[in-house]
């Protein structure tokens, strides 16, 4: 198993709407991570549960982690927008994009020490096994990439936990970090993280469900429904909480 799996990027597989402006934001950012290589390497594919479901089991994966969530077995369109409600409600919205948020604005301010403890508050959050021990190998080889930015403070120190395991390195800071390292616009690296996360799970079962192209073509638009204004609301409290604080 690679940790480049075959739903690399992104890059434009799951648009399945491109006159959308969330289809748009997503794809200029897809286009900005490709221009820089080293951002494409660490960025591609940055949710480690579509790395098990690219694999020749990998449609288990999902069925393990509806297992684990307590959910129905995904077998057909109702139980796989069921996955999809709960994922983005439980695990996305509450879990990822947050830490991803987070782990960009303590990078943006040099505080390495936060981060590695927001490192260690983010243990046990990942309930499903399989997904917890993905994480910290997808983010732990992409950290590594960012090992030649020596000059950066943050990446060096929060490395050097990971390496110490006085860290986890989970994917999601590492995402949030590389964001910010290479300059790359934040509301719309989570737009393109929510977006491919949610576009792979429709995707794999795609291949292994009885519904068509139509079917995941509507499964996908009502996923990311509201999606935008639930990430703005986000990035806007977050924002003004920094204010408050400063």
């Amino acid at each position: 198993m690679t940790d480049w799996p075959i739903f690399i990027g992104g890059f434009g597989i799951y648009d399945w709407h491109s006159d959308h402006v969330g289809d748009r934001l997503a794809t200029v950012f897809d286009e900005a991570a490709k221009l820089n290589g080293e951002a494409a390497e660490v960025l591609g594919d940055p949710n480690p549960l579509l790395e098990q479901v690219s694999t020749p089991e990998g449609f288990l994966a999902l069925s393990r982690a509806a297992s684990a969530w307590h959910l129905p077995k995904v077998q057909d369109a109702a139980t796989l927008r069921l996955f999809l409600s709960h994922y983005r409600q439980h695990v996305l919205e509450a879990i990822e994009l947050p830490a991803i948020l987070q782990a960009h604005q303590f990078a943006q301010q040099g505080f390495a020490r936060e981060l590695i403890a927001l490192d260690q508050q983010i243990e046990g959050v990942f309930v499903e096994k399989d997904l917890s021990s993905a994480s910290k190998r997808v983010g732990r080889s992409k950290l590594k990439r960012l090992r030649p930015l020596r000059d950066q403070r943050v990446v060096m120190r929060y490395l050097q936990a990971v390496e110490e395991n006085k860290a986890h390195g989970w994917h999601v800071l590492v995402y949030g970090l590389a964001l910010q390292q290479f300059s790359l616009p934040l509301r719309q690296g989570l737009i393109s993280y929510a977006r491919q996360s949610l576009g792979g799970f429709v995707h794999s079962a795609g291949k292994s469900l009885p519904i068509t192209e139509e079917d995941c073509q509507k499964i996908f638009a009502e996923a990311v429904e509201g999606l935008e204004e639930r990430l703005n609301a986000m990035i806007n409290a977050r924002q003004a909480k920094l204010l408050t604080v400063g």
